[in-house]
């Protein structure tokens, strides 16, 4: 960031030209009416008041969490007052997230960047907060649903807004700027309803508006700061603030989504000193994602010291007597059933489950199943009278004919109609909530009420209001804020409400809109969340609705030709149902026919699509065929062989060229010829699915397979040490989602590893093969094919044929998802994807081995790597044999006295 002291006279001039010149001091913003304003002196003792009144707003409303589901339970005797949480400091609610940050790595499989095993340690172990802030440049924040991305902001405006920001977190605040910026925080969605709406002063989607924006917004939100005009943008202009931007996942149309991320990176190289500082979701950010200005880093999932602390955290809130030993029972439970742990990845499915067990003691099975029941709690628990209440409330609920039955429909109907507002981006220019009463009230609710209770246009709105009001009163589900009213605490609530609806009422009362919505509506990523949440639910209620709902995403997708997009949503809805032991009868045959489906698409038909798409597809495929010993798991074709192995690709004897003169890397010098004898190998990296064999035979506990991991102190017990992570009997990365579909290549595993698996192989199948890691000379040969090419495919680079950085994936790719990268000989992913440790140790060409045996050899290239220079056929790499990281695997050769020429 720019050093402050040498901006000079810090002024910024907001003026109305549609421009945006930014020289660290200065900017030029404006368009539709806006008008010139003066200089803004940021200097000031007027510009400095105008801080301390707006540091002291954001104290106010970033530094606590209030719970809206607890504070609807306040008068159940079994849960206690709920408490306003702090967000920070000693007994913050904030549990410490970890992040994955591709860019930020000292590449372990890059050689040159290192030059000791304290660097290797470092390379690929999550970051904290505080690491991420010093990565360079801007901030790319992506994670699922719920992860805690906006959570992340919250933090870091309250740091910033600190008077001692010490006092909440000595580590973070180690980590700021020493001269503090300005948090400026906005919502991304607020500035695009803007952007919908024709007013005098319309906006449009360009950094001179955003900025002009962002002091509106504030304005309307908080007036009582009383903010001088320009006041936040000139202090972005100055590069003296943290532009945080909120959500680019929900700007929902994706042209327009598009547009706004042109806008941010042009922000990003206009502006000098301001960092910006954006969350997505995952699924819209691989579609939309920013430049390379942004550093990029992914929210990983909550391991279990963290969902332990968060529910201690949680039920701090609640003045219960035995607060400590209901948390123990809740982290405990998680703990002790896989199919919670999977569930409970992120803090907001921990609120969930906190808010279920406090009330019932006991936690259900399933995503959409944890939703339902929070939402029946709060619809019927929050109604329940107390010991506190009057017989007034019986009149305030069932006397008005709002049963618990009426109750969950209205509301969902609400939430549906709620959503599809906002994906037309309808809502009055200016207004900073999600909606306002007059859309829940006039344009909701008032006309269904008319049309579907008979009732005139006006007791329609009066009994529009008793709902809304009896709804922010009783249930926690919708509740209401300064300027409006919002449907749960977190997006995901809404999109459970909505998917409730479309599952349960939507065909009976529209069935052609029904119908529209599978056809126009489903496979767009603003509605994925509620079609995922709508099939969770329905399948776990007796019957075939949910089989019918499913199919039915994928008839419409066949008939709008997205055929490959519908059977990844539909198959992703499908795999949330395997928990348990609950998962319906018909799951095994529909199983079946999506995976035959999706089998076709992508690897036996090559369907041209987008890269995502594929990726979304194949991963889908991957989880559809599970793990081994998986109850309903599907066999896939291509690793049919003992013990899951693929197709092995042979490789005849005879000579071949190796490096290359004419290469600008030293160590592909000098071009010598090799003669190797016939081998055969593998046609696919070794994936998840093929290593967890290895896991579960006990492999590592079997010292026979860990000779060198011994000899170098790097094996014990049956553990491998993970430089900095302890001692595992799993690679690193194993529990984690982004990197552990059953189709990936297995990562995190170091060269002793990849060789036990191996050694395992021969010893497990007695088959008259030696199965081994493959010597670096025969590597390349398998790589370069018969022509000795200089890529597997030809001697061109050519884009889209193989998952390096241009691809844009950011995470490993199931195996086989670019066949037109294959090798002349039918050998896949040899470039891209996964670096491939060889068993020779690195150095120059030579005869005989080097003398520093320090690195083993790593080949291939991956989706982290610049595909043309580093995913040659000779490109060479190394790295220590106990190192790893998230883009480093593996594949065998298999070699036998018996091979003939």
């Amino acid at each position: 960031m720019t050093d402050k002291s040498k901006t000079g006279d810090r002024r910024a001039d907001i003026t109305g030209d549609r421009n945006i010149v930014g020289d660290g001091n200065v900017v030029i913003v404006g368009g539709g009416s806006g008008s010139a304003l003066p200089p803004l002196d940021l200097d000031s003792p007027l510009a400095a008041a105008a801080r301390a009144r707006y540091l002291a707003a954001l104290r106010e409303r970033y530094g606590v969490i209030e719970t809206h589901a607890f504070t609807a339970l306040a008068e159940d005797e079994r849960v206690g007052q709920p408490l306003r949480l702090p967000l920070l400091g000693e007994q913050g609610v904030y549990v410490p997230l970890a992040f994955d940050a591709a860019g930020a790595r000292e590449d372990i499989l890059h050689r040159r960047d290192k030059n000791s095993l304290e660097a290797q340690e470092r390379a690929g172990k999550p970051l904290s907060l505080a690491e991420v802030l010093h990565l360079p440049g801007h901030l790319a924040l992506i994670g699922d649903a719920g992860s805690g991305k906006t959570t992340v902001l919250h933090v870091l405006v309250s740091l910033l807004a600190a008077e001692q920001p010490v006092a909440l977190g000595a580590e973070l605040a180690a980590a700021l700027p020493q001269e503090t910026p300005l948090p400026v925080l906005l919502p991304l969605r607020f500035f695009e309803h803007a952007c919908n709406v024709t007013a005098a002063d319309d906006y449009a989607r360009c950094a001179a508006d955003l900025l002009r924006f962002v002091d509106t917004w504030f304005n309307q939100w908080c007036p009582e700061v009383n903010l001088p005009p320009g006041f936040l943008a000139a202090h972005i202009c100055a590069g003296r603030a943290w532009f945080l931007l909120d959500a680019l996942d929900e700007v929902a149309d994706p042209s327009n989504r598009e547009a706004i991320r042109n806008v941010i990176e042009g922000l990003a190289r206009s502006l000098n000193g301001t960092r910006l500082i954006v969350t997505a979701r995952i699924a819209a950010y691989r579609a939309t994602s920013l430049n390379q200005d942004f550093s990029v880093v992914t929210v990983r999932d909550l391991e279990a010291e963290q969902r332990t602390r968060l529910a201690h955290a949680i039920y701090r809130g609640l003045a219960l007597p035995d607060a400590q030993a209901r948390a123990d029972d809740l982290a405990q439970r998680m703990e002790s059933n896989a199919a919670l742990q999977a569930l409970a990845r992120t803090p907001v499915m921990i609120w969930t489950a906190a808010v279920i067990h406090a009330l019932r003691g006991e936690l259900p099975e399933g995503r959409a199943a944890l939703y339902d029941a929070y939402v029946e709690i709060l619809l019927k628990k929050s109604f329940e009278r107390t010991r506190y209440d009057t017989a007034a409330l019986d009149a305030l609920t069932d006397g008005l004919g709002w049963t618990e039955s009426n109750r969950r429909h209205y509301l969902t109907y609400l939430a549906f109609k709620v959503h599809e507002l906002l994906e037309g981006q309808t809502e009055r220019q200016g207004e900073v909530v999600v909606v306002g009463e007059d859309e829940l009230v006039d344009d909701i609710l008032k006309p269904y009420f008319h049309e579907n209770l008979s009732l005139s246009r006006v007791a329609a709105r009066e009994r529009a209001q008793e709902f809304v009001a009896l709804m922010v009163e009783r249930s926690g589900l919708l509740y209401e804020t300064g300027n409006g009213y919002r449907l749960g605490d977190h997006l995901t609530m809404q999109e459970f409400l909505a998917g409730f609806y479309l599952a349960e009422n939507y065909a009976d009362e529209d069935p052609e809109g029904y119908t529209a919505f599978f056809r126009e509506k489903a496979r767009r990523t603003w509605w994925r969340e509620v079609v995922l949440l709508a099939a969770g639910y329905l399948g776990q209620k007796p019957g075939f609705k949910g089989q019918k709902f499913l199919r039915q995403v994928v008839k419409a997708g066949v008939q709008e030709g997205a055929e490959l997009a519908a059977l990844a949503l539909a198959g992703r809805g499908l795999v949330q149902l395997r928990v348990g032991h609950k998962r319906p009868d018909w799951y095994p045959g529909l199983a079946q026919n999506f995976a035959n489906r999706l089998y076709a698409l992508l690897y036996a038909g090559g369907v041209e699509a987008p890269i995502a798409q594929r990726q979304e597809a194949g991963l889908v495929l991957g989880l559809l065929h599970g793990l081994p010993g998986q109850e309903d798991g599907v066999p896939d074709p291509r690793f049919v062989g003992p013990e899951g192995l693929p197709a092995f690709v042979k490789i005849p004897a005879g000579a071949f060229w190796m490096g290359s003169d004419e290469s600008d890397q030293g160590d592909e010098r000098p071009r010598h010829r090799v003669t190797l004898s016939a081998y055969e190998v593998a046609k696919y990296p070794t994936t998840n699915a093929m290593y967890a064999r290895f896991i579960a035979a006990g492999g590592y506990a079997n010292p026979d397979f860990w000779e060198e991991a011994l000899a170098a102190g790097d094996w014990k017990e049956g553990q491998i040490n993970t430089y900095g992570e302890g001692w595992q009997n799993t690679p690193h990365h194993w529990q984690d989602s982004r990197w552990n579909n059953p189709a990936q290549p297995v990562v995190g595993v170091n060269w002793y590893e990849a060789t036990a698996y191996c050694r395992w192989l021969t010893a497990t199948l007695q088959d008259g093969y030696e199965y081994r890691l493959p010597t670096e000379a025969e590597w390349e040969r398998a790589a370069r094919g018969p022509q000795g090419w200089a890529y597997p495919w030809g001697d061109d680079w050519r884009e889209g044929v193989c998952n390096s950085k241009e691809a844009g994936l950011e995470v490993t790719s199931p195996v086989g998802l670019f066949p037109a990268g294959a090798s002349a000989e039918g050998i896949e992913d040899l470039a891209g994807n996964v670096w491939e440790w060889c068993a020779d140790w690195y150095g120059p060409y030579q005869e005989g081995e080097p003398g520093e045996k320090k690195y083993r050899v790593l080949r291939g290239g991956s989706w982290y790597n610049d595909g043309p220079p580093i995913c040659r056929c000779g490109f060479r790499d190394g790295g220590i044999p106990g190192g790893w990281l998230d883009n480093g695997g593996f594949r065998c050769v298999r070699t036998s006295p018996l091979l003939k020429p």
